[in-house]
C-alpha cells in the first residue's frame, strides 16, 4: 500500500474540525521508544526486537487549521484509521509548554498542556512536503 498523499491526509481531519474549517498544513510523524530501549531490544534478538519496536512506535498526523492544531494518532504509516484525536486551540498553545526544533532529518514538536502531552518527530524524507508542513506547524505551535 502506498503512502497517503497530502490531500488524503488532510481529508482524515474532516470529522475532527468545526464545520467549514480546513487543514492548511499536515504532516506525518512518529514517536518511537527511547533509543536505549531500541538498542536493548535489538541486542536481545534482532527480529523480535524489531517487531517490538514496530509495535511500540506511535504514528501521528498533525494538522494546522484556523482554530489551532489537531493531532490524530493513526494505525500506521499507510493506514489513516484514527485511534485517538487531540485538539490544541490557539489559547491552549499560548498557555502550553511548546518545544520545537529542526535538524538535518527531523522536525520535532512537543506540546504539554494541562495533563495532555504530544511528542513526535517528523522525517523530511516521508514526502516532498512533510518537512515544510511540519516546520510551518511547529512555528504556529510556538507562536511564530
Amino acid at each position: 500500500m502506498a503512502k497517503p498523499k497530502t490531500e488524503e491526509m488532510k481529508a482524515a481531519f474532516a470529522p475532527y474540525l468545526p464545520a467549514g474549517e480546513q487543514v492548511t498544513h499536515v504532516a506525518y510523524g512518529v514517536k518511537q521508544p527511547h533509543v536505549l530501549l531500541i538498542v536493548l531490544l535489538v541486542m536481545a534478538g534482532v527480529l523480535p526486537g524489531l517487531i517490538a519496536i514496530m509495535i511500540m512506535t506511535r504514528h501521528y498526523l498533525i494538522g494546522q487549521s484556523a482554530s489551532g492544531i489537531t493531532v490524530l494518532r493513526i494505525e500506521g504509516m499507510n493506514n489513516l484509521k484514527v485511534r485517538e484525536a487531540m485538539h490544541f486551540s490557539a489559547a491552549d498553545l499560548a498557555a502550553a509548554d511548546v518545544k520545537t526544533s529542526s535538524n538535518a532529518l527531523f522536525t520535532n514538536i512537543s506540546i504539554a498542556d494541562r495533563g495532555r502531552r504530544f511528542v513526535a518527530k517528523f522525517h523530511k524524507m516521508y514526502s516532498a512536503d512533510n518537512r515544510p508542513h511540519a516546520e510551518a506547524i511547529a512555528a504556529f505551535a510556538a507562536g511564530g
